[in-house]
Order: structure tokens, then C-alpha cells, then sequence
């Protein structure tokens, strides 16, 4: 079942909530009606919301009744608004398959038992417990690509993916520089291994590599950059030839070590 509430501000006017509401209720309308075309229906209940204070495009989480998707105001005006719900409702058919990547409690067990074998401090384990969003998104888009590769305009998605690219590491809440590059490591990678899983042109490939350079080389010492550049090709191999056919939970847990190995070989104390 699929309900719409609202988180929005009261000082908005009635016709721009209207206007708001109309949009996305079409979208969704869309969204849910191409999923269930590849064979994909959602049992659970979804609501959505709008926040416009909300600074990313969007979110999914779980609730006590179900699942919920926040849209921030200005997504609702983006040309990846169709992406950004196929994907959300991408993410809600995985958790409901019960697929390993959106398996939480698998998840958590195993970055636990990752971080108890090493020693991690809580920021590194928190940096990876975050990584692991992008092999979630990776799983997700295979399920919307499926349908965006028919409905959208590509070089939007590539302009999307390109940009996702930062040529500078976050300093966000990890509290030290080696796990928030680290972080960055692990996002870049994704935005190439998402296109190069689904088969898209070579010369955006080319400007991610590119942005990702310029990324590596304010990040490490010159003596490390070359090695980098292939540590980074590996963790973006590793993401792009994910199995998509189904696997156990150990073959998954297999590959999340694997790449929790590559990453953490980015936070070498001569490079910091």
C-alpha cells in the first residue's frame, strides 16, 4: 500500500503544496506501475513524504508500520526525480527478497566481527558500516536501471554519476582525515562501478577517472598515487562484478571483507 503524507512548511502556499503533492503522487504512480512491469511488486507499506529542508535528494527508513520515502523539495524540480524514487523503491523490493546487501542484521554482524578482528576504533568502524551503503545502492540499481534505461534521458545519469565525483576528500563526522578519505575512496568508486556495471560509454568513464585523480592526488603522497590508482581500480572492480544472481551469507560476508581490505589499505600512516 502506497500513502502520502507531508512534512511541509506551513508558510508554503496552498498551490505550491498542491502543485508538490501532485508531482510526486504522479511519480510514484509511475514509479510503482513500472517496477510491477518487470515483475517487481512491493508487499509492504510505503509512505512518502516532503521535506524541504531536507539537503539531499531523498532517503528511505524503516517505521514501525512499514517503510517511509522522504523527497526533499527541490528534487521534486531535478530530471533524476524518476531515478531518485525508482531507486528508493529499489531499495525496499531488496530489503523485501531478503538479499544479503539489505540484510541488516547481517550487516552489522559483519562489520562487528571485521572491526573485533583488527582492533578498529569506532570511527574506522563507522566509516566502513557506511561504506557498505554503496554496495546497497550498487544492488538497487540493478533493479532500476532495468526500468531507467528506458525512461530517462542517459546522459542524464551519466551527468549524475560524473558528479558524483568529489575531487576532494569530506571532512565529515569521522573525526580523522584518513577514515574521511577513505569514505571518499569508497564513493567514487561506486559512481564508476554503478555505469561500468551497466554498460555506459567510455568518456564518462574517462571524467570520473579523471575527477578521481585529482581526488587521489590532493590525498596522497606522490610516492602513493600510482599505488592508489590501483587499489581503486580493484575496489571498483570488485563493486562493478558483484554477483547478481542470488549467493548465501557467506559468500556475501567473503566479499565485504575483501573490500573492507581494500579500503582500509588507503589509511597508510605515510600517507597522513
Amino acid at each position: 500500500m502506497i500513502c502520502l503524507d507531508r512534512l511541509l512548511s506551513d508558510k508554503k502556499n496552498r498551490q505550491e503544496l498542491s502543485s508538490q503533492k501532485e508531482i510526486l503522487t504522479n511519480n510514484i504512480h509511475w514509479a510503482i506501475g513500472e517496477l510491477e512491469n518487470k515483475g517487481y511488486k512491493i508487499q509492504s507499506k510505503v509512505t512518502f513524504g516532503i521535506d524541504p529542508n531536507l539537503k539531499i535528494m531523498g532517503y528511505t527508513t524503516e517505521t514501525e508500520s512499514g517503510q517511509r520515502i522522504v523527497i526533499s523539495s527541490w528534487a521534486l524540480s531535478s530530471p533524476m526525480l524518476k531515478g531518485l524514487i525508482i531507486h528508493e523503491l529499489s531499495h525496499i523490493v531488496r530489503t523485501e527478497e531478503g538479499h544479503p546487501s539489505h540484510n541488516f542484521l547481517l550487516l552489522s554482524n559483519i562489520v562487528n566481527r571485521y572491526s573485533r578482528r583488527d582492533d578498529l576504533d569506532n570511527d574506522t568502524t563507522m566509516m566502513l558500516r557506511e561504506t557498505l551503503q554503496h554496495v546497497q545502492d550498487i544492488y538497487a540499481d540493478d533493479i532500476g536501471f532495468l526500468i531507467l534505461r528506458d525512461s530517462m534521458d542517459q546522459k542524464i545519469i551519466e551527468e549524475f554519476f560524473s558528479n558524483w565525483v568529489k575531487d576532494d576528500h569530506d571532512a565529515r563526522q569521522f573525526g580523522d582525515r584518513a577514515n574521511n578519505i577513505a569514505s571518499t575512496f569508497a564513493s567514487n568508486a561506486f559512481a564508476l562501478a554503478s555505469l561500468r556495471r551497466h554498460g555506459y560509454d567510455s568518456n564518462t568513464e574517462t571524467r570520473i577517472k579523471k575527477a578521481n585523480s585529482l581526488f587521489l592526488k590532493k590525498a596522497f603522497q606522490n610516492a602513493s598515487f600510482e599505488r592508489m590508482i590501483v587499489i581503486y581500480s580493484n575496489v571498483v572492480d570488485l563493486l562493478s562484478s558483484l554477483p547478481k544472481s542470488n549467493m548465501g551469507e557467506e559468500q556475501f560476508s567473503d566479499l565485504m571483507q575483501r573490500y573492507f581490505d581494500l579500503l582500509l589499505t588507503t589509511k597508510q600512516p605515510s600517507d597522513f
